[in-house]
């Protein structure tokens, strides 16, 4: 049976926060452990919806770090992330004065509540699994039903799970049962300061499999070259080096009061690596690039000079990208990807189309005369 998997981002975070005390996750285990739960054998996709900060507010260090983690989520087989913006309005509190901001993301609730009911009308998947526990999705989950689909629901424990929701759904799943299976407990990457968003673990990535559709409609992600020059959909704003690995938070959806605070310390720090120069680049890199890591980093500058019309999509290259100087195998590129975006050396950007695209940050003298 084909399953769907669909994160309501805040109410996910919110109990993870909670409820696992921000244990460190591997996604693709977490994928894999709810397809099997409900008794499917294919994960159809597994969609990702947040709010982010739009204007000055976006480049923050807390919403640098979301943004990262949100793009490798998305380089992840069968993941997909939905972006919205978020609406901040500011107000004076009136027993102490503080100056203070409540966000809205209305449009994340209404695109999912469409995304589900459209894909169930299809027969997208036999199996749709709703992760959150807000009582705004209880009509969507009796309309999945109505058509003719199973529905489950999925919370960290039972805080925070509406009864409404629960009874419209088949069944509830525990995220709690499976936490000693997904949980990154061995720490491949440093650990996620508290209260940041979870991470998953490049070493448990599952061989690749062919790329999974988006929404109907959205193009498949592994197209790698439009007709037109790219253009990002949002000011790509990556620090270098960029640990997308340990992406705070900020999942305010809904409605959400939230008091001036300072922001977490700058990513970069996390290296404590002197800092290298990057020849011809402008940009100063604190990881130097083993021999190995600069052929990649070169067949993707080879990529973006044969595309040069269009972009270097993320899937295309580790998937279909041919060369003898590359590891045949997905999964290896796919580790190599993550670390040198980790790293700050190759960055990945969001085409107009919506889908991951790569380019790189760091070139070497031989880079330059080619």
């Amino acid at each position: 049976m084909r399953v769907c998997i669909f994160f309501d981002g805040k109410n996910f975070h919110s109990g993870w926060r909670d409820e696992a005390a921000g244990r460190r996750l591997t996604f693709p285990k977490l994928s894999k452990w709810l397809v099997e739960r409900v008794g499917g054998s294919l994960l159809w996709g597994a969609y990702y919806y947040t709010g982010i900060e739009m204007g000055p507010a976006a480049v923050t260090e807390g919403q640098k770090k979301l943004a990262g983690f949100l793009d490798m989520l998305e380089l992840q087989p069968g993941f997909f992330v939905k972006r919205f913006p978020r609406k901040t309005t500011m107000f004076q509190c009136a027993a102490c004065g503080a100056e203070n901001k409540y966000t809205q993301e209305k449009e994340v609730d209404t695109t999912m509540v469409a995304d589900m009911l459209r894909l169930a009308a299809v027969g997208a998947f036999d199996v749709l699994v709703l992760v959150s526990g807000d009582s705004d999705h209880a009509p969507a989950i009796e309309g999945v039903r109505a058509i003719g689909r199973q529905a489950y629901v999925s919370t960290w424990g039972r805080a925070g799970l509406s009864a409404r929701l629960r009874k419209a759904a088949f069944d509830h799943i525990d995220l709690m049962e499976g936490l000693s299976y997904f949980e990154d407990a061995e720490g491949a990457s440093p650990p996620v300061p508290p209260g940041s968003e979870p991470r998953y673990a490049a070493e448990d990535l599952p061989p690749a499999s062919p790329p999974m559709p988006s929404l109907l409609a959205s193009p498949a992600p592994s197209l790698a070259a439009p007709a037109a020059p790219p253009k990002e959909s949002s000011p790509s704003a990556f620090p270098a080096p960029f640990v997308a690995t340990s992406a705070p938070m900020s999942e305010d959806d809904g409605v959400a009061v939230e008091h001036n605070h300072h922001e977490n310390g700058d990513a970069s720090a996390a290296m404590g690596v002197a800092p290298g120069a990057a020849v011809g680049s402008g940009m100063t890199f604190s990881y130097e690039p083993t021999e190995e890591e600069v052929y990649f980093i070169e067949e993707l500058r080879a990529a973006e000079r044969r595309l040069r019309n269009g972009y270097v999509g993320a899937n295309y290259f580790v998937t279909r990208w041919q060369s003898s100087r590359l590891d045949p195998s997905p999964d290896a590129r796919r580790r190599m990807l993550e670390h040198l975006v980790t790293t700050g050396l190759i960055e990945v950007y969001h085409a107009l189309d919506g889908n991951a695209a790569l380019r790189a940050r760091w070139m070497n003298e031989r880079s330059l005369t080619q």
